[in-house]
C-alpha cells in the first residue's frame, strides 16, 4: 500500500518479512483454536462464516493499511498536518458520523438519559477519553517519526503479546503450530527492524 500511496520503494528483505510476519501471525491466532483445523468444520455449516470472517479481515487489513499510509502522506506533504491537527480531524468526522447516525435512529438523547441515570459513567467516560487522546498521540506520533510499517508492526507484536499473556495468565493450552507461529513472528520483526537499521546506516 506504501508503493500506491507514497510511491515508496521496499527492499525484498522487507517484502519477505512481511509475508513472514502475516503468516506466523495468522497461525498463531488460528491455531489457538482447534475447531479452525478440523477437517468437519470446513464440511459444515461454519464455512460460509468462516469466509465471511476472512473477507471482514482482509477488508479490514486493507483499509487499515491505506489509512496509516494515507496518514504517513499527509505527514511528509507541504504545508505539513501536525499529529493534533490530524487527531482533530479523525475526531471531529468521528463526532459528526455518530451524531448522523444517533439522529437517524432517532435515539440522540438516550446517551444523555444513560449519563444521568447510571452513577460513575462520566468518570469512565472521561478516563476513557482521556487514556484514548492519549494512544492517539502516541499513535500519530509513531507514523510521524517511523512510518506506517513500524507501527503495524507494533501492533501485531501487541496484539500477539495479549494473547499470550492471556494465555499464560489464565492457562489456556497452546499448540504446536500456535507456538510454530509465534516463532515465526518474532523472526520476522526482528527481521524487520534488521532491514531498516541495514537500510539507514
Amino acid at each position: 500500500m506504501g508503493f500506491i500511496i507514497r510511491d515508496e520503494r521496499y527492499g525484498c528483505g522487507e517484502y519477505i518479512c512481511t509475508v513472514m510476519l502475516a503468516f506466523g501471525a495468522s497461525l498463531f491466532l488460528l491455531s489457538n483454536n482447534s475447531k479452525t483445523f478440523n477437517s468437519n468444520a470446513f464440511l459444515s455449516s461454519n464455512r460460509v462464516t468462516t469466509f465471511s470472517g476472512i473477507c471482514l479481515m482482509f477488508g479490514y487489513l486493507l483499509f487499515d493499511a491505506f489509512t496509516l499510509n494515507w496518514q504517513k502522506k499527509l505527514f511528509d506533504v507541504r504545508p505539513r498536518v501536525s499529529r493534533y491537527q490530524m487527531m482533530f480531524g479523525v475526531n471531529i468526522f468521528s463526532m459528526i458520523l455518530c451524531l448522523v447516525t444517533l439522529v437517524m435512529e432517532g435515539k440522540l438523547l438516550s446517551p444523555f438519559q444513560f449519563l444521568v441515570t447510571h452513577e460513575g459513567f462520566a468518570r469512565d467516560i472521561i478516563l476513557l477519553s482521556l487514556t484514548g487522546a492519549l494512544g492517539q498521540v502516541a499513535i500519530y506520533a509513531t507514523i510521524e517519526r517511523f512510518g506506517p510499517v513500524i507501527f503495524a508492526v507494533m501492533m501485531t507484536l501487541r496484539q500477539i503479546l495479549s494473547i499470550l499473556l492471556s494465555a499464560i495468565a489464565y492457562g489456556h493450552p497452546m499448540s504446536a503450530l500456535s507456538i510454530f507461529g509465534l516463532m515465526i513472528t518474532f523472526a520476522a520483526i526482528f527481521g524487520t527492524i534488521y532491514t531498516r537499521h541495514h537500510r539507514t546506516t
